[in-house]
């Protein structure tokens, strides 16, 4: 379920930042996942899960200031191409890097820490509690890693 400070924040970037139902996400993930193979191109997949957040941002003073923080740089210094979608029962928000090896996550890291940094310095140190709750996997490495365990054995 989509927490209200969350569809506060939705509601006020309106347009300019589209984000898929789930059914639609999906198939734009898999459709990446099919592009990468042809192409080459890597991408990053992140997952911001609304339940696990709440062991960072204890109080909803905290979580709205974060998340209002996050659909900032979502929405100001995600690049265009990235693919913005809701997870399975609108159980968190996912994030598609196209053309995004491992260190654009890196990068999205850091641009989240600068702007926590300057917003609510106080919320920087649970940012690495933040992060470990984000699923996140790097498309085709983390196929490749698979196959190579597989070959191996």
């Amino acid at each position: 379920m989509i927490p209200d400070y969350l569809s506060e924040q939705i509601g006020r970037y309106g347009s300019e930042f589209f984000i898929y139902p789930w059914e639609l996400f999906k198939q734009r993930l898999q459709e990446e996942m099919i592009r990468s193979d042809r192409s080459g191109s890597p991408f990053t997949y992140v997952e911001f899960p609304f339940a696990s957040l709440g062991d960072c941002w204890q109080s909803p003073a905290e979580a709205k200031a974060f998340w209002t923080t996050l659909f900032s740089v979502l929405a100001n210094a995600a690049r265009g191409s990235d693919v913005k979608g809701f997870l399975e029962n609108d159980e968190g928000l996912g994030l598609v890097m196209l053309d995004s090896p491992a260190s654009g996550w890196s990068d999205f890291y850091q641009r989240i820490s600068q702007v926590i940094a300057k917003r609510s310095p106080e919320m920087v140190e649970k940012l690495d509690l933040w992060e470990n709750g984000v699923k996140k996997f790097f498309y085709p490495d983390c196929v490749r890693s698979r196959e190579e365990q597989t070959i191996s054995i």
